[in-house]
């Protein structure tokens, strides 16, 4: 890995922001971290750790949002079952 590598700053950057600002960021900052690492070893590197966090909070993140969608479909499907038996 070079000296003056930046990804892992914005991987978790983009890993915190995914957790407690927007959580789309969450995948965009798993599917980087995820390629820091690949490259990572396939330079016989060890990743900074900073990456592997932006990665695990990428991971969260998405988590957050997978759980989010859940919750407003199966807000969206009570409420058309209200609206009906009215």
């Amino acid at each position: 890995m070079e000296q003056n590598d930046n990804r892992p700053i914005i991987i978790l950057v983009l890993g915190i922001l995914g957790l407690v600002a927007c959580q789309v960021f969450g995948p965009i900052a798993w599917i980087m971290g995820n390629n820091y690492r690949r490259s990572c070893i396939m330079e016989g590197t060890e990743p900074e750790q900073l990456g592997n966090v932006g990665r695990i909070l990428g991971m969260v993140g998405t988590g957050l949002l997978i759980l989010t969608f859940g919750l407003v479909i199966l807000m969206v499907i009570l409420q058309v079952a209200l609206i009906s038996l009215s």
